[in-house]
C-alpha cells in the first residue's frame, strides 16, 4: 500500500462519525486541483493574488455545510496554501512586502489549525499535514514544464 493511502487511512480512522463519508472523495485529486489553481493565478497574478486567493478559499470554508464538505474545503485550501508556499520560496518572490509573512510556517499553520476540528490526536494531525504538504508537492512537481 502506498504511504499516502496509509496517512489517508490514518485521517480517516481519527475522524468522527460525522465524516464517515470522507473516503468519498479522491483527495490526491483534490489537492492537484488546488495546485493547478494556484499556480494559475500566481502566474497570471504574482504571489499578491496567490496570497488573496488562499485567503479566500479558507474564508469560503462554509459552517453550515457538512463536516465533510468542510474538511474537503480545508484540504483544498491546504494544497494550494502549501503549493504557494513551495512556488514562493522557488521563485524567490519573498521579497515582496506581504508574501513572506503570510507564507511565514507559523501564518500557514495557524490558517489548517481548523484540522483541530476533526482530527483532536497532534500527531495524527500532524501526519495529514505531511500527506497534504507532499501531495502539493507531487503535484507541482509533476507540472513542471507544462
Amino acid at each position: 500500500m502506498h504511504w499516502r493511502q496509509v496517512l489517508w487511512l490514518a485521517m480517516l480512522a481519527a475522524l468522527s462519525g460525522g465524516v464517515a463519508q470522507a473516503q468519498d472523495w479522491n483527495h490526491d485529486a483534490n489537492i492537484e486541483s488546488a495546485v493547478q489553481a494556484v499556480v494559475a493565478v500566481q502566474r497570471a497574478g504574482g504571489t499578491q493574488a496567490s496570497v488573496v486567493l488562499i485567503g479566500e478559499c479558507y474564508r469560503s470554508i462554509d459552517p453550515t455545510q457538512s463536516a465533510e464538505a468542510q474538511l474537503q474545503r480545508l484540504e483544498y485550501c491546504a494544497g494550494m496554501d502549501f503549493a504557494a508556499f513551495l512556488l514562493d520560496r522557488q521563485t524567490g518572490s519573498a521579497g515582496e512586502v506581504d508574501s513572506a509573512p503570510f507564507f511565514a510556517a507559523p501564518a500557514m499553520f495557524e490558517r489548517m489549525q481548523r484540522l483541530d476540528e476533526w482530527v483532536r490526536d497532534p500527531a495524527t494531525n500532524h501526519q495529514i499535514l505531511r500527506a497534504w504538504a507532499a501531495a502539493a508537492a507531487d503535484s507541482l512537481a509533476g507540472m513542471e514544464g507544462k
